[in-house]
């Protein structure tokens, strides 16, 4: 589906004017983009464009889902596939909680982003059992955080490429980390359902 931007403004005979066309794109991949330059009220086209671009997956802004935002920050989910730059906004959803689906013997994983609006010296991430409605347990220690590390990539190797932070290192979260105001911090949660793990939903 196509976005449309429409700004309008005045110009004199001869004139010149710089025009800035907010527009949004949430979706990495490519991406066409058409301008059209009409005269009003006629509506008669003056001129018109259109240039192809290309948006990194580090950029793309889908998925996931906004689970707590309040004046000191924002903490949302996001799949395991996608990359989480430090800039990219928090989903519009709201999600009531993070949910893993995974059959026994399974590892399933998510990302848990935490985005402050001040900047946090130590901040640990923890988690406890997880308890199904008739009582049965996957152990905490079945639950593994990784803490989201960044690399500074100054050479694209292809197309979608970007001089950016790029996700990629995944340490144990043995430590609390310093968090930086207004940057995204990931943080990878694998779970594993051991075998022999009555069905159920199991919160924690």
């Amino acid at each position: 589906m196509a976005d449309e931007s429409d700004t309008r403004f005045s110009l004199s005979p001869g004139g010149s004017r710089r025009v800035a066309l907010p527009y949004v794109v949430k979706a990495s991949g490519r991406h066409s983009l058409k301008l059209t330059c009409m005269e009003l009220p006629s509506e008669e086209v003056l001129w018109e464009g259109e240039s192809e671009f290309t948006v990194s997956p580090l950029y793309d802004a889908r998925g996931g889902g906004l689970l707590h935002d309040d004046g000191k920050g924002a903490i949302w989910w996001c799949e395991p596939e996608r990359k989480v730059g430090r800039e990219r906004p928090a989903p519009g959803a709201a999600s009531e909680a993070v949910r893993i689906e995974a059959a026994a013997n399974e590892y399933e994983a998510v990302q848990v982003v935490v985005r402050p609006r001040a900047s946090l010296d130590r901040c640990s991430v923890r988690v406890g059992d997880l308890v199904s409605a008739s009582g049965d347990r996957i152990a905490a220690d079945e639950v593994e955080i990784r803490t989201v590390e960044y690399v500074f990539t100054a050479v694209p190797t292809d197309e979608l490429g970007v001089v950016d932070e790029w996700p990629d290192p995944l340490p144990i979260h043995a430590s609390p980390v310093s968090l930086a105001a207004g940057r995204n911090q990931p943080f990878w949660v694998s779970v594993h359902v051991p075998s022999g793990t009555p069905g159920g939903d199991y919160r924690g």
